[in-house]
């Protein structure tokens, strides 16, 4: 016996199609929500991840600070051409006396505004002071980073960004002195015109240049005489 299907109203084919319909929305809904989830969990799993990255520098961190606690207070003294570094409790001085005399090794910093320098007349090098100084520093700003840096390396350690700053900014505040002295030290040229007078500017420029490095390379050897083995 054959069964026969009755279908209300004659609309059965369109409901059929309807529902069908319905039924690819629905899917087509469901696999944009699994993409959805997949991106949000990739989303997830990314902030997971920047999360333990950034515990771990935290606890870096925390590592480098309590082994600075750790360390006892240190005074470092050392002579270089007239220049001295002091380090005490963290906290750096670089002095910088263009009045040392005799031997380096007996040379203390004087307080500040107590530096003397040899009087000269009125046709010294006074007027030509200012635009030295200029000269050093924009010479100190383009060099004293990377010499640090590259000194820190030949003496394998190596230097945090903060301490570069810190020794840098110590030398730059008095490199007006030490261009005074040498400027009032360093003979002027007996010829006239530009030439000699270009000649005797970078000449003072360059042992002020001398002595930073010297300072530099001292400090650095310091550093390494002054840490533990393993920090070496």
């Amino acid at each position: 016996m054959n069964s026969v299907w009755h279908f209300p109203n004659g609309h059965s084919g369109f409901d059929c199609q309807v529902c069908a319909g319905r039924i690819r929305e629905l899917e087509s809904w469901a696999g944009s929500a699994a993409e959805q989830l997949k991106d949000f969990q990739k989303q997830i799993d990314n902030l997971r991840q920047q999360q333990a990255e950034a515990q771990s520098r935290i606890a870096e961190m925390q590592t480098r600070i309590e082994d600075l606690q750790r360390q006892p207070p240190v005074h470092v003294e050392y002579h270089f051409d007239q220049l001295k570094v002091s380090r005490l409790d963290g906290t750096l001085n670089i002095g910088i006396s263009p009045n040392a005399k005799g031997d380096v090794d007996s040379f203390e910093v004087p307080a500040a505004g107590t530096w003397q320098t040899p009087a000269v007349g009125s046709e010294g090098p006074e007027p030509l002071i200012p635009r030295l100084i200029k000269q050093s520093r924009d010479m100190f700003d383009q060099e004293a980073a990377a010499d640090l840096a590259a000194t820190a390396a030949k003496n394998g350690i190596s230097f945090e960004a903060s301490e570069i700053r810190r020794v840098s900014d110590d030398v730059k505040a008095q490199l007006g002195p030490r261009i005074q002295y040498y400027a009032r030290t360093t003979p002027l040229p007996k010829e006239n015109g530009e030439k000699a007078l270009a000649d005797w500017e970078r000449e003072v420029i360059e042992k002020v240049r001398k002595d930073v490095r010297a300072a530099f390379e001292n400090y650095a050897a310091k550093r390494v005489s002054q840490a533990p083995p393993e920090r070496q």
